[in-house]
């Protein structure tokens, strides 16, 4: 994974040296981006994205972002805020409810940012309603999968640890992987990509056992989203 992290750099470093003067500087500042923590820190970021730009958040629509964008990023990139509790979600809709007030047109749920809040907690509502939400067994939303079980199965295992380490030999794959273990961060839709591939797209591995290292490795890490 060091490795993988390392090539990852090079490669973002290289980009920036053989970029334009403007999309240069624009790279170095995605190359060293990073997420402070804090209210403090959450509150500007909710300033910079949400309330400073009513009109994007009055044209944002989940399925038209950009999963290849990382910093300043396609989406807001609040998660970790919401997550940690440094941002309220009920602050967070205020501000979208201020924001979509500026516009008698602007996209509606489940493909605005007010839907992106829903979705959160539509899956804290079924974790707090379902038995047993984090795991397969005695889970009445699962269907029971014959799936392949890294604690049993030694193949199993060794696949679970290349994809982990973005080691599977599927350009994109590992690129994600790599991605996720160098900054903490993935886009929605390279989250289902990975996923899929794990389980029902290819590896047949044991979805609770990719929820672990979504857990472990994800900056905005949330174990009812994440399950």
């Amino acid at each position: 994974a060091m490795v993988a992290a390392a090539m990852v750099a090079a490669a973002m470093e290289a980009a920036v040296m053989e970029a334009p003067a403007g999309a240069a500087s624009l790279a170095r500042a995605t190359l060293s981006f990073a997420l402070k923590g804090g209210e403090t820190a959450a509150l500007e970021r909710l300033n910079a994205v949400v309330k400073s730009r009513p009109q994007w958040v009055c044209t944002f629509s989940k399925p038209g972002t950009n999963p290849l964008e990382y910093a300043p990023g396609s989406t807001t990139m609040l998660s970790p805020y919401l997550k940690f509790g440094c941002l309220s979600c009920r602050t967070l809709h205020a501000e979208l409810d201020e924001s979509t007030a500026t516009s008698k047109r602007h996209t509606q749920p489940p493909q605005s940012l007010h839907g992106q809040i829903y979705w959160r907690e539509f899956f804290y509502l079924l974790s707090h309603a379902t038995p047993n939400f984090g795991s397969a067994t005695g889970n009445p939303l699962c269907l029971r999968v014959p799936w392949r079980d890294p604690s049993t199965d030694a193949e199993a295992a060794e696949d679970l640890r290349r994809w982990a380490e973005g080691r599977t030999g599927v350009p994109l794959i590992d690129a994600a992987m790599c991605q996720l273990n160098t900054v903490g961060w993935l886009h929605h839709l390279l989250r289902h990509v990975v996923a899929c591939f794990l389980t029902r797209g290819q590896l047949w591995i044991d979805w609770e056992a990719g929820r672990d290292v979504f857990d472990k490795l994800l900056v905005d890490a949330d174990w009812a989203v994440n399950s």
